[in-house]
């Protein structure tokens, strides 16, 4: 189980560390998603464009897409020398300049976060080349506009925030600004064909948008005004403007929102040199939504494109509105920018949805869509959620983001570590997992009703090893309005616990879900819930234990079966008559299980205060009441006091959790309790470590090998180093580490094995496996002691003998001790014994 890679991690640790031991395993990739702003090719027909969400720092990067696909991550601005100036990205799209490089504007770049404009290479180089502080502009946006002479232009406000300024970059990075006599929008440049630029102004004694042409050297000359109402029989009320583009007329052309007697849609319109106001078109209803608006794209043919959620359209030479293709869901929802023209003639552009999925297109010249494929079919990120494991050892969870449906996704993590998606779950889901007595994993996901409370989704599902997942029972039209934690019984089925609603007065009770696809609900409550929350625990008896709580009020213990049903217990009260109130885990979110230890004991998280953020560790042993293990959780160092988020019970006997706001710079960390109570910090993540992970998921698994294992929501790197960003497997080694060494004293048929072996805190036990398998299915084994308990690594040996001549051996080092009663493994060591020598080389005669 696993043991492929753990041991070459164990291979790449300098020097063995004494026990819990944190080890990452493998990093969540967080792909680019959200595409935005305007794209922009390059001559040989290859894309590139700006993602707003995912990359290693999950702040988005840029992205390039060859000729037909794939769409690939391209450039990290956070993972460039410039980092800490870009802070976000070039929203607004990029521009390709006549150098061969292209430039977008960071609106809230820059030292002071005044703007910046940054420079990307063909070869994925980034460059800061202007930070709008000190340069007199503050606050650009929008595109960048190429001017006639091969400058880059764009309008910024002064740094007095009372005037506009026309701007100037050469391709040799001269920088220059030219305040302007009226008030110009910053982000609706756009070239003239004669020269100059067209722009929105502003000017509060008329009525409406007034559009103005701005020479180089600032001059304004005023072209005409959009009205602020297109008129009767029908009027609308226009009140955003896209940017305008000259037609193949001369022309101006552009997409306004309105508002009026047919609702809030777009009106494709027409502004000629001398002022004259068009209506063409307006869009809404069968054409889609309008928000945002995109603005118009100039064509291969001279003609003007446009695009929204639910239509690609062209205007002719007469300013014609003509639908060329109908989207639908299959190709996305909103354009996340405009079409863009390829060297091919053909025009390119991209539609994303609420979550993370997102299409890039390609309308041929002859009109001809086709999707090109996406920045991440299916992104596994930012896991939140614990693990389960199942008989093959491979494991399960779950993220509550991303997917098709922004909903999250079921992944699987191979013993070989590779990650892989399992299902995207449903919009709205959520769930949990849980292991068989089959070696299966099994799973709720369900969904309440934006019109009641019940459930209007509701299955439970199993995976196989392999990876097969079936859906066992829909129980979307059951009634019930909850489900909680999934556990597995004695009889191979799972039981968990279900309110039939989340009015006052619901009552409870214990469902039970078969392999063999039935589902069972037990008897109700002996009495009101009162709209508490609840997860469900098993005790060692098989009866099931439950903590319900509800803001405000104390915990309640119930207790019951699925015969008898759920006996509504009191008040929880510690020691001095004071109530125990639930952790605060965020509003509607049950408690954590509680960890049942196999005497019986429960074990809990709670407060003593209903309003306080102190959380305590409460224990409750059979037939007991409540009494303070933990009263505090504190770091020991810093004195910081942290909110643990779950408790897990490893092997050992004891707990073991994570805090998402400990650690360095409140990046979380992992925390051991014994059974005595002494609270010690294992692991503390940084969010600001660049391999490392950070904010880690509420549960720890205790895997059947014994030791912990988790993930982080953020951060993280693949085990040859690459930042992923989008979370880190990791592992809590328990037990003693060891390395099998070279052995020595090898003849034809004896050898001594060596060993290390970290024996931490517990006296160890130490022997060899060794065999002729690659495997060691079926070692011999041979007794190398017992090592004290100690800090310092000890060194062991065992003499082998009756060995095979000229044959390869394999050998491994067995510990165990009272930190991990599984027997531990070291990696696999070889060596190979020389052929048997003939009689006259015994005799010493020679050869």
């Amino acid at each position: 189980m696993f043991r492929p890679l753990l041991a070459a991690l164990a291979t790449t640790t300098a020097a063995l560390h004494a026990a819990p031991v944190f080890q990452p395993i493998q990093g969540f990739e967080n792909p680019l998603a959200r595409p935005v702003g305007a794209m922009a090719f390059d001559p040989e027909g290859n894309l590139y464009g700006f993602a707003t969400v995912g990359g290693t720092h999950g702040d988005g990067g840029f992205f390039r897409m060859a000729p037909g696909g794939p769409v690939k991550a391209f450039a990290d601005p956070w993972w460039s020398s410039y980092g800490d100036l870009f802070r976000s990205g070039p929203t607004g799209g990029l521009v390709r300049a006549a150098d061969g490089n292209f430039y977008g504007i960071i609106p809230q770049g820059g030292f002071a976060a005044w703007g910046l404009i940054a420079r990307l290479s063909p070869t994925g180089e980034l460059t800061s080349v202007v930070d709008f502080y000190g340069t007199g502009a503050q606050f650009p946006s929008g595109t960048l506009v190429p001017g006639q002479d091969g400058s880059l232009y764009g309008v910024a406000q002064t740094s007095d925030g009372r005037a506009s300024v026309l701007y100037r970059l050469t391709l040799a990075g001269d920088f220059t600004t030219i305040r302007l006599a009226g008030g110009i929008a910053r982000d609706f440049l756009v070239a003239a064909p004669a020269g100059g630029f067209y722009a929105h102004g502003y000017d509060p004694y008329s009525n409406g948008t007034k559009i103005v042409h701005l020479a180089q050297d600032g001059t304004i000359t005023p072209v005409g005004t959009i009205p602020w109402e297109t008129g009767s029989p029908y009027p609308s009320y226009i009140y955003t403007i896209s940017p305008l583009v000259p037609g193949p007329d001369g022309a101006l052309y552009g997409i306004a929102r309105t508002s009026g007697y047919r609702g809030s849609v777009a009106l494709v319109f027409r502004l000629a040199l001398d002022g004259t106001f068009t209506p063409l078109q307006f869009l809404g209803g069968w054409y889609g939504d309008i928000d945002p608006l995109q603005p118009l794209t100039r064509g291969a043919d001279g003609l003007l494109y446009g695009i929204t959620s639910k239509v690609i359209f062209r205007l002719n030479s007469s300013g014609q509105f003509i639908a060329l293709r109908q989207l639908n869901q299959a190709d996305g929802l909103t354009p996340s920018g405009p079409l863009a023209l390829a060297p091919d003639g053909s025009l390119h552009g991209t539609l994303v949805d609420a979550g993370t999925s997102n299409t890039f297109f390609r309308l041929t010249p002859d009109l001809a869509f086709q999707t090109l494929g996406s920045l991440a079919e299916t992104p596994i990120t930012a896991p939140r959620t614990g693990l389960v494991q199942d008989g093959a050892g491979n494991f399960y969870g779950t993220t509550t983001a991303g997917g098709k449906h922004g909903s999250g996704i079921l992944y699987r993590i191979s013993t070989a570590g590779v990650i892989t998606p399992v299902r995207d779950r449903e919009q709205g889901v959520s769930g949990s997992l849980a292991t068989g007595r089959d070696g299966n994993v099994y799973g709720l996901e369900d969904r309440h009703s934006p019109y009641g409370d019940v459930v209007d989704f509701g299955q439970f599902h199993r995976i196989t090893p392999d990876g097969t997942f079936t859906v066992l029972n829909d129980y979307s039209s059951s009634g019930i309005a909850a489900c909680w934690n999934l556990v597995p019984t004695r009889d191979g089925d799972f039981r968990t616990l279900a309110w039939d609603s989340f009015e006052a007065g619901a009552q409870a009770r214990i469902l039970r879900f078969s392999p063999s696809r039935r589902m069972t609900p037990g008897r109700t409550s002996s009495g009101p819930v009162i709209t508490d929350t609840g997860t469900l625990g098993l005790m060692p008896d098989g009866s099931f234990i439950s903590v319900l709580a509800n803001p405000g009020r104390p915990l309640r213990l119930c207790q019951g079966s699925s015969a008898t049903g759920m006996a509504i217990g009191p008040d929880l009260t510690l020691p001095g008559g004071a109530y125990l109130y639930p952790p605060s885990t965020g509003a509607g979110a049950p408690p954590p299980p509680p960890v049942i230890a196999p005497d019986g004991t429960l074990y809990g998280l709670g407060t003593d205060l209903p309003s306080s953020y102190r959380t305590i560790l409460y224990k409750i042993p059979p037939g007991g009441t409540p009494t303070i293990l933990v009263d505090r959780f504190q770091e020991p160092y810093t004195q910081r006091f942290f909110t643990p988020s779950c408790l897990t019970l490893a092997k050992n006997g004891c707990l073991y959790g994570t805090s998402q706001a400990g650690g360095r710079a409140f990046s979380g960390s992992v925390f051991q309790i014994t059974p005595s109570g002494t609270l010690s910090i294992i692991h503390q993540f940084d969010a600001y470590d660049d391999a490392g992970g950070a904010y880690p998921s509420p549960a720890l698994l205790s895997a059947a090998d014994g030791h912990l294992y988790g993930t982080t929501t953020a951060g993280g790197s693949t085990p040859d180093g690459k930042r992923t960003g989008g979370g880190e497997f990791y592992r809590i080694w328990l037990g003693a580490p060891s390395q099998a060494d070279d052995p020595t004293a090898i003849t034809w048929n004896a050898a001594t094995l060596h060993g290390t072996v970290e024996p931490g805190a517990h006296p160890t036990t130490v022997s060899f496996q060794y065999g002729i398998d690659p495997d060691l299915k079926r070692p011999l084994t041979v007794k190398a002691g017992t090592i004290p308990a100690g800090q310092g690594s000890a060194e062991v040996t065992a003499p082998v003998t009756r060995l095979l001549p000229g044959r390869t051996y394999y050998v491994r080092l067995i510990t165990l001790n009272a930190e991990n009663p599984v027997p531990q493994a070291s990696e696999i060591h070889t060596f190979t014994t020389p052929k048997r020598p003939t009689l006259r080389e015994l005799l010493g005669l020679g050869g």
